[in-house]
């Protein structure tokens, strides 16, 4: 049951049908299922980075509150809906505990290949002409309204090719977080070693067709951090081996790109280059702010309080993009404690040479997040938690040296209470 759920979350995680005004899919039943499938662990999961489980209660309990207030406030299903995702998407790390490492891996590695290589024959071929709905997309919901950057009218036009997540910015983050798991991994079959570089290539190309400047932008930043990383944990022997490859990879797959696939390329250009430049506001983000704080300054005492505890009422009108919107739907205290979360699983896993990679890959995730809203949709959190349970898991797995046959262990920093898990 875990492994499909990772395989559902991962590769096809819109499979469903929109009803009552809200999406019930696969990827949300089978959350529900390996949740109460054994309560006590989903706890103990949350628990494996004491800061992580801290803040989690706070989100959980304010959390809970701002969701019955809204409930009684009227909010329509969709809505709280997207409240009750946020609280409950980062127990999804409990399959962690659960699976072997290495089937986990490969699931991931099949899973990027699999989403990104869709993503390139939506470029090629038409967003609409290759989806399936109920399966790559909600069934009853419009793919054309979602916001896949269409701009405004024709599907040649679109910016953001959402493979299987029905948005670039979801299809991006998966990518992000997958190479940076995926680049910890060290399998000791040949086939799995080359699906490794394969699925790599394809998660970065898959970044860039995203279109997401939220997830682009950050990736960018820590791509050389992540090169350099994974070249410092690789074996002495291998290091000379490890860098000629990163090179010529690196030129080999811009020149293809610039040479027969120019069309990506220019895309790309123009949506990450000349559009950030040519809008200061970044569509209209930097100006949110301020027009949030002149409209908290409005609000009486009770309103305010409201406000700081439990998130904004009906009538408040607050909005936004990203961080601006989190606080207003949840209160300070649950922002602080969701944002914080991110922050503790970053520092938690840079602590480890084997994990910094995933710390790098959180943090784009935590630039996302505060600069869109994409923590609404599911399975956005849900996937952060799930790679950084894997990244702490596989972390504790004793390695073998290939060449000697000498196996290493990594003592677990924080499951010593949970080995009968695993």
């Amino acid at each position: 049951m875990d492994a499909l759920f990772q395989i559902v979350t991962m590769i096809i995680p819109k499979a469903g049908v929109q009803l009552g005004g809200a999406p019930l899919t696969l990827n949300i039943l089978l959350l529900a299922i390996v949740l109460l499938r054994n309560p006590n662990q989903t706890v103990l999961s949350i628990q494996q980075c004491k800061d992580i489980g801290i803040c989690y209660a706070v989100l959980f309990v304010f959390g809970l509150i701002t969701f019955c207030f809204d409930l009684v406030d009227g909010t329509g299903a969709y809505q709280l809906a997207q409240i009750a995702t946020v609280v409950a998407s980062p127990l999804a790390g409990v399959i962690a505990l659960r699976m072997k490492p290495e089937r986990s891996f490969r699931i991931l590695c099949i899973a990027l290949i699999i989403v990104n290589l869709y993503a390139v024959l939506q470029y090629t071929v038409g967003i609409t002409q290759t989806s399936i709905a109920g399966l790559t997309y909600t069934y009853g919901q419009d793919l054309q309204s979602k916001p896949i950057g269409y701009g405004m009218s024709t599907e040649s036009s679109a910016l953001k090719m959402p493979s299987t997540y029905q948005n670039g910015n979801s299809s991006g983050i998966f990518a992000a977080l997958g190479i940076s798991l995926i680049l910890m991994w060290r399998p000791t079959i040949s086939n799995w070693k080359a699906l490794r570089y394969v699925a790599i290539g394809c998660g970065i190309l898959g970044i860039m067709l995203c279109g997401s400047r939220s997830i682009i932008i950050p990736f960018v930043l820590v791509v050389i951090p992540l090169l350099v990383q994974r070249y410092r944990v690789t074996q002495s022997r291998m290091k000379s081996t490890y860098l000629v490859a990163a090179v010529t990879a690196i030129i080999g797959g811009v020149l293809y790109l610039m040479v027969y696939q120019r069309g990506i390329v220019e895309q790309f250009f123009s949506r990450n280059v000349q559009q950030t430049l040519s809008d200061p506001t970044a569509s209209g983000r930097t100006n949110q702010w301020s027009d949030m704080w002149l409209s908290i300054t409005q609000l009486d005492g009770g309103k305010l309080l409201r406000l700081m505890f439990f998130g904004q009422g009906t009538n408040y009108g607050l909005g936004g993009e990203g961080l601006p919107t989190f606080f207003a739907t949840f209160g300070f205290f649950s922002t602080v404690a969701f944002y914080g979360m991110l922050v503790a699983a970053m520092i938690y896993l840079w602590k480890d040479e084997r994990t910094k990679t995933v710390a790098l890959g959180v943090f784009c995730l935590f630039f996302a997040f505060c600069v869109d809203s994409s923590f609404y949709y599911p399975p956005n959190v849900m996937m952060v938690f799930i790679i950084v349970g894997f990244a702490i898991r596989a972390a504790q797995e004793p390695t073998v040296d290939n060449v000697t046959g000498v196996m290493h262990a990594h003592r677990p920093r924080a499951l010593k209470r949970h080995k009968e898990f695993a």
